[in-house]
């Protein structure tokens, strides 16, 4: 073997065969060629070598192991740019033409500009027992499975649609959420957790709810048109003009400005109108409608009129039955004229018309005769369009009148007149006629008109 003071002592030297040393110390470079390795380890199994393309090879069956117990291991282009930094204790970045664009950190990973994967993307929990899985399908939705088994629980279709816990639904609904026996809709959650609004369906209703002390608005043109308060009340309108509509389990208001349950005016501009619905509280004929109104603002409304649970009208506070306006009517009727014994009289021409309010009866007619012969007896006057009531004999005398038009000279007049409950009798102005009572029967000449008209109370 060539000593080493004799490789160092002499020129370029030629060696073949193999060189054993125990260190090699260079003081300049070692020189080799393509192709040549340097060769490491009992079974020759690192090599660095260069064949066009610079190499470190571990050729053997051990792992290939780069330590470093400085700031780390940087992998560079030149001396200015990085393609990938291993720093001791600390974070792996990529580059991407110098730019990082993968670092991993203390919790995860952070990644800068876009993230394709091609198959699935899983996020998985600590006991590697539970994973959620994205994926695209071969449909080319976006789909969210839990542990890969069953149905995705959610998808993102193409066309935009987003399904939950269903995945063919075929309307246009945006967002779909199929409803299951833990999930009943959409939650929505303020960010103190304290209020949550849910859009729900439980198989047999439709259902808009929260589950806090707080209203629900619904709003058009950034405005505010309707709300639910919390207690139960709605509001229209706005928060500025409302109306209030109320239901309190008997009871249903509506109210202009005024809120049922508090009293508070929403605007004490405006002026108080309202109406209650009241369904007698079990008891029907406790029921009525009222209607409120007021002369000026921010002034609670009085009643001024109501229905009964019978039908009539009372106004301004009055709730007694007996002073209820239950009738407005306008009609015809067929007046026919009797003598004394109560026969017809032939007649023709029969027109009557009447009013009637409440109870209260304005009837006027006109009927001429056309027989001559003989009848006589008081004139009666029958075909009322109401039975007269006589119980209080308040409207036995009424107000009213006859008149038999005989022609000049020859008229009768009665300015008063009494019914006895079946017919009308016309009193004589004894002016006229002192002789009889009531105007007669053989008053009425053949083919002559008889007017008259009464106001009475209806039975």
């Amino acid at each position: 073997m060539t000593r080493a003071r004799d490789l160092a002592d002499s020129a370029d030297k030629d060696i073949s065969g193999t060189l054993t040393v125990d260190n090699i110390v260079m003081s300049n470079d070692m020189t080799v060629a393509d192709d040549g390795k340097v060769i490491f380890g009992a079974g020759s199994d690192l090599e660095i070598y260069h064949d066009g393309n610079s190499k470190i090879a571990d050729v053997g069956d051990g792992k290939l192991e780069i330590h470093s117990n400085g700031t780390g291991v940087f992998i560079q282009k030149g001396a200015t740019e990085y393609m990938g930094k291993f720093e001791t204790d600390g974070a792996v970045t990529l580059y991407y033409d110098n730019a990082a664009k993968l670092a991993t950190t203390s919790t995860g990973v952070d990644v800068e500009g876009n993230l394709i994967a091609k198959g699935y993307l899983a996020s998985e929990a600590s006991n590697s027992t539970n994973k959620w899985l994205a994926y695209t399908y071969t449909d080319n939705t976006f789909r969210i499975n839990y542990n890969g088994a069953g149905a995705d629980e959610i998808t993102i279709q193409t066309d935009g649609h987003v399904l939950i816990n269903n995945t063919a639904y075929g309307a246009n609904g945006t967002l779909v959420v199929q409803q299951t026996a833990d999930s009943k809709g959409v939650a929505i959650i303020d960010s103190a957790a304290a209020n949550t609004f849910f859009l729900e369906n439980d198989g047999t209703i439709n259902k808009v709810r929260n589950n806090a002390a707080v209203p629900i608005a619904f709003e058009t043109s950034d405005t505010e048109r309707l709300r639910i308060a919390a207690a139960g009340e709605m509001q229209l309108g706005g928060t500025t003009n409302a109306g209030f509509i109320d239901f309190d389990g008997s009871s249903l208001q509506l109210n202009t400005q005024r809120n049922p349950n508090t009293g508070a005016f929403q605007n004490t501009g405006r002026a108080h109108t309202g109406m209650q619905f009241f369904d007698g509280n079990g008891t029907a004929s406790n029921s009525y409608i009222r209607f409120f109104t007021t002369s000026s603002n921010n002034t609670t409304a009085t009643e001024r009129m109501r229905i009964l649970a019978g039908g009539g009208l009372t106004f301004n506070g009055d709730t007694s039955a007996d002073n209820a306006l239950d009738d407005y009517e306008i009609g015809s009727w067929t007046p026919r004229i009797r003598d004394g014994a109560g026969n017809i009289i032939g007649d023709s021409n029969n027109v009557g018309r009447y009013v009637k309010v409440g109870d209260l009866v304005k009837a006027s007619f006109s009927v001429t005769r056309s027989d001559s012969g003989s009848h006589t007896g008081n004139l009666l006057i029958s075909g009322w369009p109401f039975s007269v009531n006589t119980a209080t004999n308040l409207v036995l005398v009424g107000g009213g009148g006859i008149w038999i038009d005989n022609g000049v000279g020859s008229d009768y007049v009665s300015s008063t007149v009494y019914h006895n409950g079946t017919y009308l009798f016309g009193v004589m102005d004894h002016r006229i006629d002192s002789g009889n009572r009531y105007i007669q029967a053989t008053q009425v000449n053949n083919s002559r008109p008889v007017y008259g008209s009464y106001v009475y109370r209806s039975a």
